[in-house]
């Protein structure tokens, strides 16, 4: 029967969203937001795909075992994060704002708008990235009816 991860998988993908193939870029915001993302740690390991996440989220996730490559703050801004939305080596972007501050809003907004110009999926709030993040953890326990529903 349909459960609720099931139709929110579907949702999201009626808009495009999707379990990343190339790569995610995950960006989780402020101390409280990234601590929201320990129950679906195990959700980013079996996405098989290059993780890149900015410095504090990458010290988050290596704390949580989550292997991920580093994106320095200053890397932001120069080519190597555009390389990698222009090689599409990115498929997916989890972007939470973590503050206000000049650097932060510039930060996100040059993320959103490398994930918008490249027809890359994004996800910019915490629950909705969470319960991404649970779904496809819930329905990957049981793969061969999400293969079946086309949602992985």
């Amino acid at each position: 029967g349909t459960f609720f991860p099931e139709v929110y998988l579907r949702a999201l993908a009626s808009t495009g969203i999707r379990k990343p193939k190339k790569g995610l870029l995950f960006s989780s915001g402020s101390k409280d937001q990234k601590l929201k993302f320990v129950e679906v740690a195990g959700s980013l390991k079996n996405l098989n795909v290059p993780i890149y996440a900015t410095e504090g989220s990458a010290d988050h996730l290596k704390e949580l075992g989550v292997d991920c490559f580093k994106i320095a703050q200053k890397e932001i801004d120069r080519n190597f994060l555009i390389n990698l939305f222009q090689q599409k080596k990115i498929d997916l972007v989890i972007n939470i704002p973590k503050s206000k501050q000049d650097v932060e809003k510039f930060n996100n907004r040059k993320i959103r708008e490398l994930a918008s110009s490249t027809q890359c999926s994004l996800i910019t709030d915490t629950e909705k990235s969470v319960e991404f993040l649970r779904s496809l953890q819930l329905l990957n326990q049981n793969s061969s009816e999400v293969k079946a529903l086309h949602l992985l």
